[in-house]
This record gives C-alpha cells, sequence and structure tokens, in this order.
C-alpha cells in the first residue's frame, strides 16, 4: 500500500506533466512572460530559510506596518487570502487601510462613494471599468471589497501614471499611521530591487513584510511532495511566502481567463480612450505636463484627476 509521501511524490509528478502543457498554452497566447521585470521576479525567489508554522506566520502579519502582498490576477485564492489577513488584523484590534493595484487613483471618489454604501457593486463596476480596463473575475474582487467595507477603515486605488510613482502608498501610511496599511499588488513587481526597495525609500521607519504567494520554485521546494502541509515559509529578512494554491491551480486559472478574453466583445462602444487622448492633445498643446508636482497655476498631479468616463444606456 502506497504511503503518504508516495502519493505526495506521484501526485506531484502528474502536476509537473500537466502543468507543462498549460505554461506552453500560455506562452503561445501571452508574450509577456519574457518580460525583464517578470525574469527579475523569478530569479529572486529561487530558495528560503525556514518553513513556518501557522503562529509564526500569523505574529509576522500582525507585526507589520505595511504589508506587500504579491497578488496573481487571474488566481481567486490570492484575493481571498488578502480578504482572510484583513479579517484577522481586524479581529486582533488594529485599524486597517487597504490598497488596491485594480483601481485607477483618479477614481478614488467611486471607491469613497462604495465605501459609504452610496453605490452598489454593480455599480462600482461599471463606473471603475473593471471588465473593460481590468478584465479579470469580478467576484473574489467583490468579495475583497466586500471584507475591506466592513473590516477596514479605508480603500484606496493604487494605479496611478508613472507606474513607477508610489507616492500613494506614503500618503496612506502618512494618513493613518496607526494603522496597518495592505497593499495588494501584481506579484512580479515584489521583487527586492522593485517596489519593496522604492518604497522603503519613501517610508524608511516603517516595518515592511512583503508577503509572496504560490511562488513556483518555493512551492516544489517547500510543498509539493513534503510528508506535512507546508502553508508558509520564510524567504529572507521581510519576506515570507504562503501557499493558497498549487502552480497547476494557478496556470490553469489564468489560461481560462485567457480563453475567456478569446470569446469576450465589448457590448457598448468605449468612450474613453476616444476623451482621454482628446485631453492628452489638449494638454499637450497648453504645454501642461499632467505627471508634474509643481504644475505653476494647475493642480498637481493631474493625471490623478482626469473626468470620469463610462457609457450607461439612459
Amino acid at each position: 500500500m502506497a504511503t503518504t509521501y508516495t502519493i505526495r511524490l506521484r501526485r506531484s509528478a502528474a502536476q509537473l506533466h500537466a502543468l507543462e502543457g498549460v505554461e506552453r498554452e500560455i506562452r503561445a497566447s501571452d508574450p509577456n512572460g519574457r518580460r525583464k521585470y517578470l525574469r527579475e521576479f523569478v530569479q529572486a525567489f529561487s530558495a528560503y530559510e525556514s518553513v513556518m508554522k501557522a503562529g509564526q506566520l500569523q505574529s509576522a502579519l500582525a507585526g507589520a506596518e505595511v504589508l506587500l502582498i504579491g497578488d496573481y490576477h487571474a488566481l481567486p485564492a490570492s484575493q481571498r487570502f488578502a480578504a482572510g489577513v484583513i479579517e484577522k488584523l481586524a479581529a486582533g484590534g488594529r485599524p486597517v487601510a487597504l490598497a488596491l493595484e485594480m483601481f485607477f487613483a483618479r477614481d478614488q471618489h467611486i471607491l469613497d462613494e462604495w465605501m459609504k454604501g452610496e453605490i452598489d457593486e454593480g455599480e462600482l463596476r461599471e463606473r471603475v471599468r473593471h471588465d473593460i480596463d481590468w478584465g479579470y473575475d469580478w467576484q473574489p474582487l467583490g468579495e475583497l471589497l466586500q471584507t475591506a467595507r466592513a473590516h477596514t477603515i479605508a480603500l484606496y486605488g493604487l494605479d496611478c501614471m508613472p507606474r513607477n510613482d508610489l507616492r500613494k502608498i506614503a500618503e496612506i501610511r502618512e494618513r493613518h499611521p496607526h494603522a496597518t496599511v495592505v497593499v495588494l499588488f501584481g506579484e512580479s513587481h515584489l521583487a527586492p530591487s522593485h517596489l519593496p526597495m522604492q518604497l522603503r525609500s519613501k517610508c524608511s521607519d516603517a516595518k515592511i513584510l512583503t508577503v509572496l504567494q504560490n511562488v513556483d520554485r518555493l512551492y516544489w521546494q517547500a510543498a509539493g511532495g513534503r510528508r506535512e502541509k507546508v502553508e508558509a515559509v520564510r524567504v529572507s529578512p521581510g519576506v515570507v511566502c504562503v501557499f493558497s494554491s498549487t502552480p497547476l491551480e494557478k496556470y490553469e486559472s489564468y489560461r481560462l481567463c485567457i480563453e475567456r478574453w478569446r470569446r469576450e466583445r465589448s457590448a457598448a462602444p468605449d468612450l474613453a480612450p476616444s476623451i482621454y487622448n482628446l485631453i492628452d492633445a489638449l494638454l499637450r498643446f497648453l504645454n501642461i505636463e499632467k505627471y508634474a508636482t509643481h504644475n505653476g497655476t494647475q493642480p498637481r498631479f493631474l493625471v490623478d484627476i482626469l473626468p470620469e468616463v463610462h457609457c450607461r444606456a439612459s
């Protein structure tokens, strides 16, 4: 009779075999996997220091002032892990502020209306142009937003141009100095030389913990074939990795997203790009820099206060 260890090894081998086919299909459809910053992320996390027990992980999460949680956008388990972290932090009595890459900073007024209960989930989804600008499954994000409304003191959109502009996280930290700031950002931006290093330069006094999720190499080393279940590992000082799904589940979820994007067609014309192109042309004509921190008599970071544009049947 096969032992538990043997069964785990066989299951891992079967997953690896199936994973090869899924990754091959993704590479054929998505050239982004070869980008430099993705390669740097993969190379940065090739080994871990030690396996963490549940109590050690919770202690590390509770002790941080800023949590940089890596999100694999197509995997619902990623967003649900973040929701679970928020619930546990709130249960411990510490205020929590949530900042999400999924929303533009210019849409902050829409998020504020959602948090106050002034609009429902359907209107929020439409006005932030989720299906057009983001496109990943709404349900796990909607669950995370419900958690935010129930258990956080504030919700912020982080995405602003240029993409390496981190003023928003620093401003949130200053605005809520006694809260844990939970930041959910695309995992590939969490290589040590990218977002974590830039954030430390702006918030040098903050206790920052990078929380990776389901990193392939770490999964196969720590969780793939071990006798006991491994929930998390300490990668290095200030960096942990949690395992909420297998690599096969992770990449299969992305393959299904790509397949859905191919099938879907917009039901209504998207006028926003036309409006924003006209605004850009006008700004160039007037020699106004929309990313400037100081712009004469113009507002700082004009890009964040562009008008809201969405189509709705009247």
